[in-house]
């Protein structure tokens, strides 16, 4: 490209900037944009660790608890805990306990740091508005409103949602990068090398924080489409245009393949792999419109939110499934407009469902039918479309036309800031997350089995075992409310309740240790000689072991029973293979060590 479209390029408030430094006008606005965004979330310094999912995420993990260590970067590598690849977002847990002290007693840590990767997201959203040439009043505007919407308040106080405000921050920063280099070129600075690089670099950042990241390149050629600024008048010019830029994408495509196969192989080796092969590919598709349009109507409607939500039926279902074949059938009508304005906006929504399609159930993801979290990354979309059509007029015409966007942010920002405060609110401990689930989602069968979960650790356990019967007249299948509900027979004594409960888990979720465990401490109790089976109270034991290795627990369980049953030698066994116990800093790995030193005292 000529110098003189270089130059055109830099000028025109409503292009592509080709090499804007920020001013002070634009710090200013950058630090009023973090002061604003970042008050509805302040509160999270003061919330607890949840029972969920922090615990093997941080809290009960001794591998994040040891802090960073290059052990604990190998670990990470293979990492499946969580049924999800993401080395990154373990090192940064990691990095968390050793450089603020975040540990099993400090959550505050943990909750301060995914405020400031939103926060620094938020940045990263702005500095790319402005990149892509959007006014300053509506990139200010588009990233508050990204930051502060509500959908944002689970990624961000939820610390086992790091890994959804890391890869955002990485992935944004990746499209940051993208398209300062594409502009580069387009102003005749070839090659653009260094951009190229940090493009590189942060993609496969991205994909180890999250491997839904792998959309990335998909979102480079969006990327291209609002900096072309639609010079391509007919809609098959400007298809051959996205195609050829799609095509261009193959380096990156191969990359972000590359990570989507390793997370589809830890997904089908971990636990979720029993959970999926009980849905076909068939059902998945089936639900994809209706997880669409459950989003669309989260977007415009940020109420009533909860961390699990149940399959809808009935109208919500049509409803909802009218909405994602509706928003499928816009894109490319948008997209072969004649209008540069209304392709601009399909771009937008092309984002949007390009950031869903990892979690639409094509892969298996959760057992849930989808999650809030989903949308961090997928929000920036539409706002970018929005302020880049927006841009234009408001740059170029009288300065009342800034008023409706103004009058906007006067009622949006604050309206945000409460409705997010209060949703932020929600996960400030298991009670408040709890019992706001069972009310906001009241057929939600894991919600009502963690709401039981909390009552047990509080003693309530009558409350707890009611709870876990409403879960399963929902799920009946619920391994891990079946499990509840068998422990809660066995410390009651009711030995044979608690028997049926778990063998209806094992059968929900075959390789479910923790009931394979109970099921063989009962069984191997001779005590009561009415549940008495040694043998199979062997089996189930060593099954718990073989599943869960790494659970000091169910080792000392298997072994104590293998003694109980007279086979010392295999006893010893068992426990020398463990040796040396990996990361044995708590007490049920102390006991386990105090009992091998024991057996290996009197061989």
């Amino acid at each position: 490209m000529s110098a003189e479209v270089s130059s055109r390029i830099t000028r025109n408030p409503s292009s592509p900037q080709a090499s804007a430094r920020p001013g002070p006008a634009t710090l200013a606005a950058a630090l009023l944009l973090v002061a604003i965004v970042a008050l509805p979330y302040l509160q999270v310094r003061h919330f607890d660790f949840v029972n969920y999912d922090d615990p093997m995420h941080v809290s009960n993990q001794p591998w994040v608890l040891d802090g960073l260590s290059l052990a604990g970067i190998e670990w990470s590598l293979t990492a499946t805990d969580s049924n999800l690849w993401h080395p990154l977002t373990w090192v940064s847990y990691m990095t968390d306990v050793s450089l603020l002290g975040g540990g099993a007693d400090h959550p505050g840590a943990h909750h301060l740091v995914n405020l400031a990767l939103h926060l620094l997201a938020v940045l990263a959203l702005f500095a790319l508005l402005r990149q892509l040439g959007a006014a300053p009043l509506l990139a200010w505007l588009a990233a508050a409103l990204y930051g502060l919407h509500p959908l944002q308040a689970e990624p961000v106080a939820w610390i086992s949602s790091r890994k959804d405000v890391l890869s955002s921050l990485l992935a944004l920063l990746c499209l940051l990068s993208y398209c300062r280099g594409r502009i580069a070129v387009m102003a005749g600075i070839r090659p653009a090398v260094l951009w190229r690089i940090a493009t590189w670099v942060l993609l496969a950042a991205a994909l180890a924080s999250k491997p839904s990241t792998v959309i990335l390149p998909g979102l480079f050629v969006v990327i291209d489409g609002w900096l072309a600024r639609s010079r391509e008048r007919t809609s098959g010019a400007w298809f051959t245009f996205l195609a050829r830029r799609a095509l261009a994408q193959w380096p990156f495509l191969l990359l972000a393949g590359a990570a989507a196969l390793i997370a589809i192989a830890v997904q089908q080796g971990g636990s979720h792999g029993v959970v999926m092969a009980g849905q076909s590919i068939v059902d998945r598709l089936l639900l994809l419109p209706a997880r669409i349009g459950f989003f669309i109507q989260r977007t415009f409607w940020p109420l009533n939110m909860a961390f699990d939500y149940p399959v809808p039926t009935g109208p919500r279902l049509l409803l909802w499934s009218a909405l994602g074949l509706g928003s499928l059938g816009l894109v490319p009508w948008l997209l072969c407009s004649r209008s540069p304005k209304l392709r601009f906006l399909g771009l937008g929504l092309a984002w949007y469902l390009l950031c869903l399609l990892p979690v639409l159930g094509l892969v298996y993801v959760s057992p849930s039918f989808t999650n809030d979290r989903y949308l961090h990354l997928g929000l920036a979309g539409p706002l970018l479309a929005l302020a880049l059509v927006l841009s234009p007029p408001l740059a170029s015409g009288p300065r009342r036309q800034r008023l409706p966007a103004i009058a906007t942010a006067a009622v949006l920002l604050p309206l945000f800031c409460v409705l997010t405060w209060r949703q932020t609110a929600v996960w400030r401990n298991d009670a408040a997350l709890f019992r706001h689930a069972v009310k906001a989602a009241p057929m939600s069968a894991t919600a009502w089995s963690n709401l039981a979960s909390w009552h047990g650790s509080e003693g309530r356990r009558d409350q707890a075992l009611e709870n876990y019967q409403r879960a399963l007249a929902i799920e009946p299948a619920h391994p891990i409310a079946n499990y509840n509900v068998g422990y809660l027979h066995w410390i009651a004594g009711r030995r044979a309740g608690a028997v049926q409960s778990l063998q209806r888990s094992i059968v929900a979720n075959p390789i479910y240790a923790p009931a394979h465990n109970l099921l063989g401490v009962i069984f191997s109790d001779s005590s009561r000689l009415d549940s008495f089976r040694p043998r199979k109270g062997l089996k189930h034991l060593r099954r718990a072991h073989e599943l869960r290795p790494d659970r000091p627990l169910f080792l000392k369980d298997y072994a104590e029973a293998l003694l109980a049953y007279g086979d010392f030698e295999q006893a010893l066994q068992v426990l020398e293979q463990a040796m040396p116990l990996p990361k044995a800093t708590t007490t049920e790995h102390e006991e386990v060590r105090t009992l091998y030193e024991s057996l290996k005292a009197m061989r």
